[in-house]
């Protein structure tokens, strides 16, 4: 089982990216992000990247859109 986690700096770009399934989502506190020794444990880190207008998302929509993503490439 692939984990991905999802953080602001995350090296991948996760509209569009063909995730490996089945899998889990990891997505941390929105200020904090995910601890450490939790990030540990992902196989990638993936991110949303926007236009720079805004810093973060609230993690309800980052998570809407994270599955929005997962099911699309099925």
């Amino acid at each position: 089982m692939h984990v991905y986690g999802a953080e602001n700096d995350g090296a991948l770009d996760a509209i569009g990216l063909t995730f490996h399934k089945p899998c889990v989502l990891v997505l941390g506190h929105e200020r904090e992000g995910i601890p450490e020794r939790v990030r540990a444990q992902c196989h990638a880190m993936v991110a949303l990247r926007g236009t720079g207008a805004i810093e973060s998302l609230n993690v309800s929509i980052a998570a809407s859109l994270l599955i929005s993503e997962l099911v699309r490439g099925r």
